[in-house]
């Protein structure tokens, strides 16, 4: 019995009573949120919404999926060729680190080119992620290939460093899209 990070895809709006009845069932789930500020016509509002909407992360054993995949609510294991692909444990602990670090995090676009790092120092120290330039300072986007989807949390510039591109290197659709998009004329790199 291997228990592993998978990826479900979800109703969206029953994610708060899919979570339970998951957590409910003896399931190690995962379903990070952020704070947003949105704007109406007469006022601000703050909410909560999720880093990855339609997704929830369950860690359980791929050969005994049945009690996830009946839970209401649940439309699929993100999977390849109908076998659920796994999510690495150290891009869930990523983000369980840049949850617990108490930081501004938001949703971010997959990025189609950039600079991988790691962080160095400060409390999310060992987290990699690509690295971007926004108007008020630098973010790093910690990605999960496999659904494309990324979140981003503030960093000082200062505390990261470049990796080389085979550290962390791994096969995937996505990376030989983005080869793809890196060779294309006429796009600066």
């Amino acid at each position: 019995m291997e228990l592993l990070w998978y990826a479900l895809e979800i109703k969206s709006k029953l994610a708060t009573t899919i979570l339970a009845s998951l957590e409910q069932k003896g399931y190690k789930c995962l379903h990070p949120t952020c704070t947003i500020t949105r704007r109406w016509c007469d006022r601000m509002a703050k909410s909560e919404v999720p880093l990855f909407p339609g997704y929830l992360f369950a860690n359980f054993d791929a050969n005994d999926r049945l009690p996830v995949l009946v839970t209401p609510g649940v439309k699929r294991v993100v999977a390849f060729s109908k076998i659920p692909a796994p999510i690495p444990d150290d891009e869930i602990v990523s983000i369980e680190t840049a949850l617990k670090a108490g930081l501004n995090i938001y949703q971010h676009t997959f990025p189609a080119v950039g600079q991988l790092v790691e962080i160095e120092s400060g409390a999310l120290a060992g987290v990699k992620g690509t690295l971007v330039n926004v108007k008020k300072g630098w973010r790093v986007v910690i990605s999960v290939p496999l659904i494309q989807q990324c979140v981003s949390v503030e960093i000082d510039c200062d505390r990261v460093r470049p990796i080389a591109s085979s550290d962390t290197a791994r096969p995937s659709a996505v990376s030989a899209r983005r080869r793809s998009v890196d060779r294309a004329p006429g796009i600066a790199s």
